[in-house]
């Protein structure tokens, strides 16, 4: 739960922290810059989380050989990828420095690009604390570093750097945190440490399908979350895009908290269904159900009633959402708890692969509906069609986890 705290301090002080040294346009303005940034730093192209599941199995199982293979391959083509996304990234900024296109951003859109390469390089390392078994230690020093992360982020911020100054401190925070975190996981896990010369192929055609299903789903949630935030700070203004963001991340709260138990529980999930044991598993799904229903539903109803409020309060009156906006938010949130749970109680097994399309074209929808609603009805519009993307969503999963439940408990 420390992880908790952790999301909780950071998010509570970023917003009040940014709009006061920025304003609120400015950090709309910065929210659409990192909406995609911050989504691909968390998906890993879903390659990091299907090899902590299968490292977590082939631990439980004893196959050492096989763990290290797994995580020499992911690491290996995690390196690829992020040469890619920089040298990507760097040809754009430069043909919008050239052709005058919001040539300011040019320099922060390919330090943003490498921080997020930064961020996959330091999830597959957390993945081999996690599938290693020591999850405590991994998640505590990653929490941690990025807490420390963001702590020095907001300080730039406050004593005056703009969105290039804060980029570059992003940047070089992870990369130290990455490399703190290296030298920890070679200590504590020799077996497991970083490299390529097991890497293979064939191991990485095997964490394919699992691997499509694990991006898909971080994609959808760019789609459905920083998507739609794009969609509405290009129809209507950053101000609005900073409105609705803020609001929905303090209607998130309920969700962090499931979350936060999820991830603990996933390698338990994987290790209890390599061995076998059924009767940990159905134990493990029951107690997280009585998390979804004791957490989600109170919180749901505890946002719709004073979400407006409390959106106002911590910030100092910049931001006052609309009611619907509030109520919206609070019927998403309770519908997104529903289904993200269950997917990441598939997820431990690696059998969470017929969800990917559902969601993807879920998230295409709701993207959808936010353009056509933002134009009628504003930020109204928009929080009324993330609400039935939501609903959506839970109907996908209602129907895959029919076909599953079997193997669900």
């Amino acid at each position: 739960m420390l992880n908790l705290f952790y999301v909780t301090a950071i998010t509570g002080l970023t917003v009040p922290v940014l709009i006061h040294a920025w304003g609120v346009p400015e950090y709309g303005t910065w929210l659409m810059l990192t909406a995609i940034p911050t989504y691909l730093s968390l998906s890993d192209f879903g390659f990091a989380t299907a090899a902590t599941n299968e490292i977590a199995m082939s631990t439980a199982r004893g196959d050492l050989v096989r763990a290290t293979s797994t995580l020499h391959s992911v690491w290996a083509l995690n390196l690829v990828a992020c040469a890619i996304i920089v040298l990507a990234s760097s040809v754009a900024g430069a043909i919008m420095y050239a052709i005058n296109f919001h040539r300011e951003f040019a320099a922060v859109v390919p330090l943003l690009a490498s921080f997020s390469a930064a961020c996959l390089l330091s999830r597959v390392v957390l993945g081999a604390f996690r599938g290693g078994g020591r999850y405590a230690t991994g998640t505590l020093l990653y929490d941690g570093l990025q807490f420390c992360e963001g702590l020095v982020s907001l300080l730039a911020a406050v004593f005056g750097l703009k969105f290039l100054g804060v980029a570059i401190t992003l940047l070089a925070a992870r990369a130290g945190s990455t490399l703190i975190s290296y030298f920890v996981l070679r200590k504590t896990i020799p077996h497991l440490s970083l490299g390529v010369s097991k890497a293979s192929i064939a191991q990485l055609k095997e964490l394919l399908a699992p691997a499509f299903a694990s991006m898909s789903i971080p994609i959808a949630l760019a789609l459905n979350m920083q998507g739609v935030a794009v969609v509405l700070g290009a129809i209507v203004s950053p101000t609005a895009t900073a409105a609705l963001s803020t609001t929905r991340t303090v209607s998130r709260v309920a969700v962090q908290i499931i979350s936060a138990l999820n991830r603990a529980l996933i390698p338990e999930l994987s290790a209890a269904s390599a061995r076998g044991d059924h009767g940990a598993r159905a134990k493990i799904l029951r107690l997280n159900r009585l998390v979804l229903i004791a957490v989600a539903l109170p919180a749901a109803i505890a946002f719709i009633a004073i979400g407006g409020p409390l959106v106002s309060l911590w910030t100092s009156g910049r931001i006052v959402p609309p009611f619907p906006t509030v109520a919206a938010l609070g019927v998403a949130m309770a519908l997104h708890c529903i289904w993200f749970f269950g997917t990441n109680m598939l997820s431990a097994t690696n059998a969470h692969g017929r969800m990917a399309v559902g969601l993807l074209f879920a998230s295409i929808l709701t993207v959808g509906l936010a353009y056509v609603g933002g134009h009628a009805y504003g930020i109204n519009g928009v929080a009324v069609s993330i609400a039935i993307g939501e609903l959506c969503n839970v109907a996908i999963f209602y129907v895959i986890q029919r076909r599953l439940k079997p193997n669900l408990g």
